[in-house]
């Protein structure tokens, strides 16, 4: 799973890229500039709701754990991070991981969202076995994008990163059933895990505006 400059998943193979969504994510008005609206978060994950998912996957297995970021990764900025798992019977079938930086400008925000999706059309990885998706996607912050990755044989990852002000959000979805192997899910469901992801990574955006906002 590739999260960018993000959280490294070591050993995961990571995909080629095919461009689907065209033109700019960026909203023509978003020429904002300054320290932004966002303070550092106590809290990310436990406060948003992850029913969503629940209809896709099974049940919450294991709640949300918010934790603060760590040494290399939190420079200049505020950082957290969680995780989630969902599954049915007694095992795990999917993993919602998610991301928080807010950092001092808006200005140092929108360069760290461009150099994100940048990085979603780097090469290659050895062992990769169908193509990265990017997509613009609207409705969602000042900026955000979608990318979906096929890793081995059985897992896909269905990911959102946005930014509102000066706060860039990511939102990853792990489906350990909906590679290209023998359990593959068909188009129709990969379209309704995109849009739990963009519902969660919009919730999300919507629940720090009222406890990260600066008063």
């Amino acid at each position: 799973m590739r999260l960018l400059p993000f959280v490294r998943a070591a050993g995961l193979a990571l995909a080629a890229v095919l461009i689907v969504g065209c033109g700019s994510d960026s909203s023509s008005a978003d020429r904002a500039t300054g320290p932004g609206v966002y303070q550092g978060p106590d809290r990310i994950c436990a406060d948003q709701d992850v029913a969503m998912f629940d209809g896709l996957f099974g049940a919450l297995r294991e709640p949300a754990e918010d934790h603060v970021g760590y040494p290399g990764e939190n420079e200049g900025h505020d950082y957290r991070e969680c995780s989630a798992r969902f599954g049915q019977g007694s095992s795990s079938s999917a993993s919602l991981f998610v991301q928080v930086w807010v950092y001092g400008t808006i200005e140092e925000a929108r360069a760290s969202y461009q150099e994100s999706r940048a990085s979603a059309s780097g090469p290659p990885a050895v062992g990769t076995v169908r193509p990265t998706e990017i997509q613009s996607v609207r409705h969602i912050g000042d900026a955000a994008v979608r990318y979906r990755e096929y890793e081995g044989s059985d897992e896909v990852s269905t990911c959102v990163v946005t930014r509102s002000s000066n706060l860039l959000l990511s939102a990853c979805l792990r489906d350990s059933t909906g590679g290209p192997g023998p359990g593959a899910r068909g188009p129709r469901q990969l379209e309704l895990v995109a849009q739990a992801v963009d519902t969660y990574a919009a919730g999300e955006l919507k629940t720090l505006a009222g406890t990260a906002a600066r008063h």
